[in-house]
């Protein structure tokens, strides 16, 4: 069978080297060569699809086009909502006075202010006219002042008592103190307990100081006292005046004031006149 083969390719081999035939295949448009006369055979079966190519290359970018023309005007967008407060602006510059406004209503009426401060010394004011000559007997009294108290009932024995505050007006001028109430002192055995005034803590020096004693067996009496006196070179403004005990003799019980009203009075007097 091989050998039959090969014989018959040769053949047809050598006939195509003898004579050359042109026929054109109707379904690829290509020319074929054919030995002697070609005839057409029949219409062979479709072959089976080839596979797809590759890809080709992108093609060069082309260039850029003109502008195209402004479109129509669009219809209105709805209301879009309210914006936050921006920052605060610069300040502006100054602007120009403006002029004087209307007449406003009258107000109501406002509270009564209070006392203003104390305005300037005067000027001194012409000499007054000569005064009446008083009476040389007497001296002017300038101030008279009384402090009262009900069953003071003090029982110091030593310290103040009770005190009376006085302006006096003038530094030229004497101060009467006077004391009125009951005192006592009491204890196993006798003693004495002293009862003095002061003015602004200190005992009066000029004359003397402005006191009084009393001395018991021990015995618990009770008795009205007046202490009086006269005190000189004190200032001007205000005083302090106290009533003051201390126990002079022994210890025993000082009592002041006790089950009945006690007064202290105190005079400011000019002594000028004697």
């Amino acid at each position: 069978m091989a050998i039959y083969s090969c014989f018959a390719v040769t053949v047809v081999v050598l006939a195509m080297l003898t004579q050359k035939s042109h026929s054109q295949d109707v379904r690829t448009g290509q020319f074929t060569q054919c030995c002697g006369s070609c005839v057409s055979g029949p219409q062979g079966s479709p072959g089976i699809p080839g596979n797809n190519g590759l890809p080709g290359n992108h093609g060069v970018p082309g260039n850029i086009g003109a502008p195209g023309r402004d479109g129509a005007k669009g219809d209105q967008g709805e209301q879009g909502l309210i914006g936050g407060e921006g920052a605060k602006g610069d300040r502006g510059e100054q602007g120009q006075t403006g002029g004087d406004g209307a007449k406003g209503d009258r107000g109501e009426q406002g509270q009564t202010g209070g006392d203003g401060a104390k305005g300037d010394r005067g000027e001194q004011g012409p000499p007054g006219e000569k005064g009446e000559t008083g009476s040389p007997s007497a001296p002017t009294r300038y101030k008279v002042k009384q402090c009262v108290w009900n069953n003071l009932d003090n029982g110091v024995d030593s310290g103040k008592i009770m005190d009376c505050q006085f302006h006096k007006v003038s530094s030229t001028t004497a101060l009467r103190l006077t004391w009125n109430g009951t005192i006592r002192y009491a204890g196993s055995t006798g003693g004495c307990a002293r009862w003095f005034f002061t003015v602004n803590g200190t005992e009066c020096a000029d004359p003397a100081p402005i006191d009084g004693v009393v001395y018991t067996p021990g015995v618990n009496i009770h008795r009205v006292s007046t202490i009086d006196g006269l005190c000189y070179n004190l200032p001007a403004g205000s005083l302090d005046v106290g009533r003051c005990a201390g126990l002079s003799y022994l210890v025993g019980d000082a009592n002041t004031g006790f089950n009945s009203y006690s007064r202290m009075i105190l005079e400011e007097l000019d002594m000028s006149a004697d």
